[in-house]
């Protein structure tokens, strides 16, 4: 439920194309920076390279919407290579080529976030959520109202909504009822 906040703490994984056991006691230190947040709830830590680029959540996919030039669409930034490419993500990627919504596959950084229209996390367990806070707390800290580096706005008419719903719609196509 919003408000969806989100910590940049930690560096990418060594083999993101892998789940790993080993990497549920990697995290579990910054999970618990996260659960200190002195914000509320934060739904996800982004992992991020030495030089700012922000590949993937701790468990999600990480996609920034960009603004795009003049007369241009907005378009969808993710990472196209280093991460665990994820079902809903793929959902996220065909959505977006049905609907004209043009996608690069680059990671977005860090240092764009103030340009950002918004930006999502996906996985299985949380289809495509909307990002409202993104906060970047000090190395061994929780966060806090000082660490907000962005707040997006969500609402309907946002092309973050638009595509939550969208993906939401692919997900029930493609479901069974079970009895």
């Amino acid at each position: 439920a919003p408000p969806v906040r989100v910590e940049v703490r930690g560096a990418p994984r060594a083999n993101a194309a892998a789940k790993d056991s080993s990497w549920v006691a990697e995290r579990a230190p910054l999970e618990a920076l996260m659960r200190g947040s002195h914000v509320g709830d934060v739904n996800e830590l982004l992992l991020v390279s030495d030089d700012g680029a922000i590949l993937e959540g701790s468990q999600t996919n990480f996609f920034a919407i960009e603004p795009a030039g003049a007369g241009q669409p907005s378009h969808v930034r993710t990472a196209g290579d280093g991460v665990l490419e994820g079902t809903v993500r793929r959902l996220l990627l065909e959505v977006c080529a049905r609907e004209g919504i043009p996608v690069v596959l680059s990671p977005p950084t860090l240092a764009s976030a103030a340009s950002w229209e918004g930006a999502l996390i996906s996985s299985t367990s949380r289809l495509l959520l909307p990002i409202d806070r993104l906060y970047v707390p000090a190395e061994g800290a929780p966060s806090g109202e000082a660490d907000l580096r962005r707040s997006f706005e969500c609402g309907p008419a946002s092309l973050a909504a638009r595509l939550r719903e969208l993906v939401g719609r692919e997900v029930e196509a493609h479901s069974a009822a079970i009895l």
